[in-house]
């Protein structure tokens, strides 16, 4: 289903409205519900509804951004090719350097010890415990993210090798092709891109051939034959704060899923530039923040900025 959109939305779409580059890659939300974005051209954060840039080190450079993401003490910077960086949203910078030169990250996790987990743009799952990184697996074909879910199991997506878990040493793999689905570590897509948990626990994974609901054992698969989402294309996923599932798609905008009906909004029913969605964040007031219009693969010329939907969206 496909409905109009009449909430109020601001945009910031290019440097004159604030944002150090209209290719933002990534959005996220920190404890004090403030709004930092990441982008090809640096970081910033929206404070008193003005974009105020960050540079890495508090030195003036133009640093790629490829994902930031948030802990309860830190900001988080995974960046094309200077690893990972520790943020306290002030001053003071942390170079977490990998294990090879010259490597990016583009996954990153915590587990309940404290562990840091990162996958860097090598496809190497590295490990940061005891003030030393630790390589695991090393060269995963197209790794595109991780997950470290509430029981501190690992899982690495792949966009062309399907997914993997890791937990205590002990790796498991799930891939499609082959023989018949009804195989213990089949998996309906090996092109993955994105994945959560909610609080039943169930995963939801954003694949090439529609949005997956892992619940550990079986995978299922709603797609644009048996659902209302709006592409099978899906790239990004985010859940608000009443439970619903928000999936972003390469091609086709935006869909809402609610676990029994589905909305979709796209450039011709809300204000987003283009259809395609790069990021999604969801604050304390259940405003929905989305990176618009970029795709360092095939769209870098429609990058559309940001954009935030200022009442919620039903």
């Amino acid at each position: 289903m496909t409905l109009a959109l009449t909430a109020k939305a601001q945009l910031w779409t290019n440097p004159t409205t604030g944002i150090p580059s209209a290719n933002v890659t990534t959005i996220t939300i920190d404890s004090q519900d403030k709004v930092w974005i990441g982008t090809l051209s640096g970081l910033a954060a929206l404070q008193h509804g003005q974009w105020e840039p960050y540079h890495i080190n508090n030195i003036q450079t133009e640093d790629e951004i490829l994902k930031v993401w948030t802990t309860d003490q830190k900001l988080w910077l995974g960046t094309g090719y200077r690893g990972l960086w520790g943020f306290d949203g002030a001053s003071q910078w942390d170079d977490l350097q990998l294990s090879s030169a010259g490597v990016g990250t583009i996954g990153f996790g915590e587990d309940s010890e404290g562990t840091l987990w990162v996958l860097s743009t090598s496809g190497t799952l590295i490990k940061w415990a005891g003030g030393n990184w630790e390589e695991l697996i090393l060269g995963i074909p197209e790794a595109t993210d991780v997950l470290v879910d509430r029981d501190d199991q690992v899982w690495v997506l792949s966009a062309s090798e399907g997914l993997l878990k890791y937990k205590d040493g002990v790796t498991k793999r799930w891939s499609s092709g082959g023989d018949a689905p009804t195989r213990p570590n089949y998996i309906p897509s090996n092109s993955l891109h994105d994945m959560v948990q909610d609080k039943q626990g169930i995963y939801w994974i954003a694949s090439d051939q529609g949005l997956l609901r892992f619940d550990g054992t079986s995978f299922s698969v709603f797609d644009t034959v048996n659902s209302g989402i709006g592409s099978n294309k899906t790239r990004r996923l985010a859940i608000d704060k009443n439970g619903a599932l928000w999936i972003g798609t390469e091609d086709a905008g935006i869909s809402k899923y609610n676990g029994s009906s589905w909305v979709t909004y796209n450039m011709l029913n809300s204000p987003m530039g283009s259809n395609i969605i790069n990021s999604i964040a969801i604050d304390a007031s259940n405003r929905v923040w989305i990176a618009n219009g970029y795709d360092h693969l095939h769209y870098e010329g429609e990058a559309k900025g940001c954009l935030c939907w200022m009442r919620r969206m039903t």
